[in-house]
């Protein structure tokens, strides 16, 4: 075990770099998590593409169509079994 004053020390050190450190780490997460926000519209459109194609729904329908087709296709799915 150290002495207490190299113990004391080495803490001190730590405590230095971790306090270096965290601010990049801020900004680095805060900067993954801008891009991730900018690219989100356009990912939720790209899989409300693929959703809707997958069904072969028209692109354009509206959340509350999307809603009532989802909710008949559950109802349909719950019956057969």
């Amino acid at each position: 075990m150290l002495p207490k004053a190299s113990r004391t020390r080495k803490r001190l050190r730590c405590s230095r770099i971790a306090n270096h450190i965290k601010p990049a780490k801020v900004v680095f997460l805060n900067a993954t998590a801008l891009a991730l926000l900018v690219k989100l519209p356009r990912l939720e459109r790209a899989l409300d593409d693929a959703v809707t194609h997958a069904y072969g729904w028209p692109r354009n329908l509206e959340d509350n169509e999307i809603l009532e087709r989802l909710f008949q296709l559950n109802q349909e799915h719950a019956a057969s079994k």
